[in-house]
Order: C-alpha cells, then sequence, then structure tokens
C-alpha cells in the first residue's frame, strides 16, 4: 500500500476496450479502486479520530454507533481487497523486488508506530500531561509493537506476490482463500514459549487484546479474494459487465454468509477484526457491492474536482494514511485521549481531513519537484558524456 507519489493523470478511454471502466491507461488503473480507496480512507480517519479522541458517550451515541455500524468494518476490508486487485493489474515484476517492497511496507508499520504513538506518549509522560497510571496497560513500548496495517501488508503482499509468481492460476488464489477462511478460526491464540516469537505469531493469528489489529489470519483472505477479482476484470473485454455482475455475487454471498452465520455467531461472527468463515463471506459480499457503487460513480458523475480529489487520495494511499495518523498522534498531546464531546470529535474529523489533504498535496508537489530536478540532471548528465 508504497513511498511512490503518482500524479493526476489524464484519462484516455478512446485506447480503453470498455470505455465506461474509466481505466487510467497510462498507469494501467481501474479508477473505480482508486475512488474506492480514496473513500476507504476517508471512512478509516473518521473512525480513527472517532476512536482517539471521542469520549464513551461520542461512541454510545446515535452518530457513533451509526458510523461503526456502517464506516467502520468495512473500510479496511474494501482496502485491502483493491490492494489484492491492484498487484494483478500492475505488470508484474521481480519476484525479489516485490519482496523487498513488502518488506519496507512492514518496517514502516513500526516507524509509524514510534512516530504517531509511541514518542508523543513518552513526550507525554515526561512533559507530565499524563501518568502510567492514567494509560492502564498501554505503554510506549507495546504501542510500538502494535501489528496494524502496515505490518499486515508486509506479510500479505508477500504472501500474494509469491503465490501469484509461481501459480498464476487465479483458481489456485481462490482455493487459497476458501482455505485460509474455513482453517484460520483453528489457529487463533496458538503460542509457543518462547519469548519474542510470540510477537511474530500475534501477527499471523493474534487479536486486537494482544495488539494485532490485523492478524494475516484471516485477513489475507480479502486480498486473496481482490486479486481473483482483479484478475476476473483483467481478462474481460466488459469491465462494466464484471461490476455488474459482481452486484448479483455480493448477493449472493451476502445472503450465504448471513445463512452461515446463523449456524453458530459465536464460531463465525467474533469480531470483525478476527471474523469466522460466515461473517468473511458476508464481508466480501458487501466489498462487492462497494465496488459496484464505486464503478456507478465513476461512470455516471461528471470528471471534475470531486472525483479527482477521491482519486488524489487513493492513488497517494500511504502517504495519506501516514500523515492522518501523526497528526492523531500527536494531537494526543494537546486534547487527550477520547475527552472530546460530540461536536468536537466531528470538528476534528474534519480538521485532521484537510490538514491531512493539504500536507499530502505539499509532499505531491515536493516529490514531482525532486524527480523532475533529478530527470533534468541525468539528461543533462547524459548529453555531456562523449560517445565511444
Amino acid at each position: 500500500m508504497t513511498h511512490q507519489v503518482i500524479t493526476h493523470q489524464a484519462m484516455d478511454d478512446q485506447n480503453s476496450a470498455d470505455p465506461t471502466t474509466k481505466r487510467d491507461t497510462s498507469q494501467n488503473r481501474v479508477r473505480a479502486f482508486d475512488f474506492a480507496r480514496g473513500l476507504a480512507v476517508l471512512f478509516m480517519i473518521m473512525i480513527h479520530v472517532l476512536n482517539s479522541y471521542g469520549t464513551s458517550e461520542v461512541h454510545e451515541s446515535g452518530i457513533g454507533i451509526g458510523l461503526q455500524a456502517f464506516i467502520d468494518w468495512p473500510s479496511a476490508s474494501v482496502f485491502v481487497f483493491v490492494m489484492g486487485g491492484l498487484i494483478v493489474q500492475a505488470s508484474k515484476g521481480s519476484l525479489s523486488a516485490g519482496l523487498k517492497r513488502a518488506l519496507g511496507l512492514f518496517l514502516l508499520g513500526y516507524l509509524l508506530n514510534f512516530m504517531r504513538s509511541s514518542l508523543p506518549m513518552w513526550l507525554s509522560i515526561q512533559m507530565g500531561l499524563v501518568t502510567y497510571e492514567q494509560l492502564g496497560k498501554y505503554t510506549p513500548t507495546s504501542e510500538f509493537f502494535v501489528g496494524d496495517i502496515f505490518q499486515f501488508a508486509g506479510f500479505a503482499y508477500a504472501f500474494c506476490i509469491t503465490i501469484r509468481h509461481y501459480l498464476p492460476d487465479a483458481r489456485y488464489w481462490l482455493a487459497a482463500a476458501v482455505l485460509i477462511m474455513f482453517g484460520s478460526p483453528y489457529l487463533w491464540d496458538l503460542s509457543v514459549d518462547w519469548g519474542a516469537s510470540n510477537e511474530f505469531f500475534k501477527l499471523l493469528w493474534g487479536d486486537t487484546s494482544q495488539g494485532a489489529v490485523f492478524p494475516f489470519f484471516p485477513w489475507v483472505t480479502y486480498c486473496l479474494a481482490g486479486m481473483c477479482f482483479g484478475q476476473w476484470l483483467k481478462r474481460s473485454q466488459d469491465h462494466h459487465g464484471v461490476f455488474n455482475k459482481a452486484l448479483l455475487l455480493a448477493v449472493v454471498l451476502m445472503a450465504i454468509g448471513a445463512a452461515i452465520i446463523w449456524t453458530n455467531p459465536e464460531f463465525h461472527a467474533p469480531h470483525h477484526l478476527r471474523a469466522g468463515p460466515g461473517l468473511l463471506i458476508t464481508i466480501s459480499g458487501y466489498v462487492l457491492l462497494w465496488m459496484f457503487i464505486c464503478q456507478q460513480v465513476v461512470v455516471r458523475v461528471p470528471p471534475g474536482r470531486f472525483l479527482d480529489t477521491f482519486y488524489f487520495w487513493g492513488k497517494n494511499v500511504t502517504a495519506f494514511y501516514i500523515i492522518h495518523w501523526l497528526l492523531i498522534g500527536w494531537g494526543h498531546m494537546l486534547v487527550g485521549a477520547n475527552r472530546l464531546d460530540t461536536t468536537s470529535t466531528l470538528l476534528s474529523m474534519v480538521g485532521v481531513l484537510v490538514v491531512s489533504h493539504f500536507i499530502l498535496k505539499g509532499w505531491v508537489a515536493f516529490s514531482e519537484a525532486k524527480n523532475s530536478k533529478a530527470k533534468k540532471a541525468e539528461v543533462a548528465s547524459r548529453s555531456t558524456q562523449t560517445p565511444a
């Protein structure tokens, strides 16, 4: 999900077999993917601000319950699903280069943990803004070792590009998704008495109480499902038709998932961050519904600033994600944790979004200028070389 900053490109529908897909041919991207990621990161900001700043009364209010019910659990799932789709849409590079990128994502997760949580928490303690007693089980050290989206993304990216490299048939990806979907509950909470090894295992199948927000099992299921969808799109000449068929598939999956959950709710739907097979199927259907809706928006809404903003967020989602978390993390030193009322929490959502957007624009402009300068220097260097 990354250090690259991709500028907005003009659309070239004439080069696409299906112009309604709104594909950015210059980057071989499906616009619905970028819009979905931009929308997902918007929802993530709202939820992260709510969870970080809102009081318990805000969480229990109608607004808080509504945000958590309709925005919280699907947004990250869509994000991971699109990650899988983009893996397939992107041209194949070397496996070693992909694995290095996966390692970079994994390490970026711990760097973000330190910058957004451990450091401001430690400074707050030193400045007397908070005490260890008030923090309870949370410490600068525990916050550093939280397994969040980047740690998961590193694992998932490495796994998915490896399976794509050695097993290019999407039927294997689907089989792996089903196997992980139904096998994950039997791995949960396994541990060994070997010191730091449990820090590794929690990333694979831990839960939030252990500091694993997005455990590999079962979250990689969404990434594999996204790969299957991306392959479906890639091989079809009627991309818009694929999204329409996805709507029917979404309804079927949600119905099947709901029926499975009904047989044993405690096993199939313990929590959306560590879902059982029934809930995984249900959420997968909901994600496909989201993708259908995003495609309809991309097709039906005239090009303009509205869509361009979401495309911009979606294409630069890694930088945007980091920026908003740094603002929220350091904001704790100003407003504390879970102390804002409903109005203040909603205003904070708007504030974090707006400030993050403009910082991102500045970062993109700086990166583009730096890259342009480097290219000009390279061209000048080549032009001064005397041919052998």
